[in-house]
């Protein structure tokens, strides 16, 4: 949410940059992939984000109402 706010949004390349290395090691490319969808989609769901870009070049920005306090 951060880096969204900091950059107005973020595609999928820029998103699993930020997140790969933080996430445990022992987890494959495939779980940390899984992961990052997870996290994408909760926060979508959540109504915090939403892609303004499409399923092959997503961009992700946050949506209008949520407040600038995350």
């Amino acid at each position: 949410m951060k880096a969204i706010t900091q950059h107005g949004s973020l595609n999928r390349k820029d998103v699993d940059d930020l997140l790969w290395k933080k996430l445990p090691e022992w987890m494959d490319e495939k779980q940390r992939k899984i992961k990052i969808n997870n996290m994408l989609s909760k926060l979508r769901k959540k109504g915090m984000i939403k892609n303004n870009g499409n399923i092959g070049f997503p961009k992700w920005v946050l949506v209008d109402n949520v407040s600038g306090g995350l």
